[in-house]
């Protein structure tokens, strides 16, 4: 999803636009100019109009729940899960995930050096034996 960089103008600009409607704005944009607008009008017809310059927009990808997600670029949405990971040399093991917040957030999977997990995904449903009718 492409949002914008600096968080600060980022919560300025989503007081009134949210980040789908800055993706779907940016999405449209051709590359003939260096900015794209985000235009709306509200109930009280107060017409705002926001233009960006594209280089404070970059691409983030967001977690795909069924499918592997790149680590560090993507992080798990949920602390406490376990979660399928592959090291850097293809090994997978199932690993749970913590976030703590005392100076800045800090990444943390269990028995395992965050520099050395590439990918993770979902653990699939648990095997359901399909009962005879």
């Amino acid at each position: 999803m492409w949002k914008i960089k600096d968080p600060e103008l980022k919560a300025k600009v989503n007081q009134f636009f949210t980040d789908k409607e800055i993706h779907e704005e940016f999405e449209k944009n051709t590359d003939l100019y260096n900015y794209f607008r985000l235009s709306t009008v509200n109930k009280k017809g107060l017409c705002v109009t926001i233009t960006v310059e594209k280089e404070l927009v970059e691409f983030v990808p967001e977690y795909q729940e069924n499918d592997w997600n790149p680590y560090p670029t993507v992080t798990p949405p949920v602390d406490g899960k376990k979660w399928l990971t592959q090291d850097e040399d293809g090994n997978l093991a199932i690993r749970s995930f913590t976030r703590s917040f005392e100076e800045g957030i800090d990444y943390s999977w269990e028995d395992q050096d965050d520099r050395l997990i590439v990918a993770f995904r979902s653990l699939p449903a648990p095997y359901q034996p399909e009962t005879n009718k």
